[in-house]
């Protein structure tokens, strides 16, 4: 709530080379930022509602380095921020796609869904991640096969929720 440092608290059980992905929801666009050392940011928007979202991952070492901490200045509002880490994945190359989440995998709406459309996965046995950010105070009921890793909205200056929600996939191919 207001101006600040958000520290999530690292996942339960992790362990070095655990692929630890951070969401961070922040409701003011024009406050000033200080990023997650040793962390790489791979999504970042600011939807005309005025709020801000950031995905970033790092590969986990069970050392000091794996701490997160985000920062607003100057104009603020509420900020939270989880993190959830997952075992088994191809530390040198994590996700199906190279630097930053293509804007083709990004849905929005302002509407009551989370709604993905499509995905197409070139591994067997590939995951896949949803984040949600949302606005406003609401609880995610994800479909059948999915996992939630977490699903918080707190009602502190200006509500906001945040969520993980993943799948194991069978085979490769359009979702």
């Amino acid at each position: 709530n207001n101006c600040g440092s958000v520290n999530p608290g690292l996942p339960a059980g992790r362990a070095a080379g655990d692929l630890m992905i951070a969401l961070v929801n922040q409701l003011e666009s024009s406050a000033v930022n200080t990023e997650p050392a040793g962390w790489t940011r791979i999504y970042n928007a600011t939807a005309a509602t005025d709020f801000r979202v950031f995905v970033y991952y790092r590969v986990a070492t069970n050392d000091a380095g794996d701490n997160f901490t985000f920062t607003q200045a100057t104009t603020c509002s509420s900020l939270g921020a989880r993190i959830s880490a997952f075992r088994g994945v191809d530390t040198a190359n994590p996700f199906e796609f190279a630097g930053t989440i293509p804007a083709g995998n990004v849905a929005t709406a302002n509407a009551g869904d989370l709604d993905t459309g499509t995905e197409d996965t070139l591994s067997v046995a590939a995951m896949t991640v949803i984040a949600g950010f949302i606005q406003d105070n609401r609880t995610v009921t994800e479909g059948g096969g999915w996992s939630e890793s977490f699903d918080d909205s707190r009602n502190v200056t200006r509500d906001y929720g945040l969520s993980l929600h993943y799948q194991l996939q069978s085979a490769a191919g359009t979702k």
